[in-house]
C-alpha cells in the first residue's frame, strides 16, 4: 500500500479490497483521523486499526491468532468483519 495515502488528511472512506497487498498496513493510514470506513478485505495484511473507524472490513486477510486487544479502542465502530481468516 503506498504510504502517500497517509497524506490524504480529509479522506473519509478507503476501499483497497482485492489487491493482493501483503505485509503491514502503513502507520500513516492509521493516522487519518477523518477516516470512518476502511475496507482491506481480500489481501494479506496485518496492522492495528485507527481509533475513529466506524466500519472495518478485514475479511480474507489470512489473519492468525486472537483478535487484537486494540479493537477495544474503536469506540465509534458499528460494523466489524473478520470473516474467512
Amino acid at each position: 500500500i503506498p504510504v502517500e495515502i497517509g497524506k490524504l488528511e480529509n479522506l473519509k472512506e478507503l476501499y483497497l479490497c482485492d489487491n493482493q497487498f501483503t505485509g503491514t498496513i502503513p502507520i500513516k493510514i492509521w493516522k487519518l483521523l477523518k477516516l470512518g470506513r476502511l475496507d482491506l478485505s481480500d489481501n494479506q495484511l496485518t496492522g492495528i486499526p485507527v481509533e475513529n473507524l466506524k466500519e472495518l472490513n478485514l475479511c480474507d486477510n489470512q489473519l492468525i491468532g486472537t483478535i487484537p486487544a486494540q479493537i477495544r479502542k474503536l469506540l465509534n465502530l458499528g460494523w466489524l468483519d473478520f470473516c474467512n481468516n
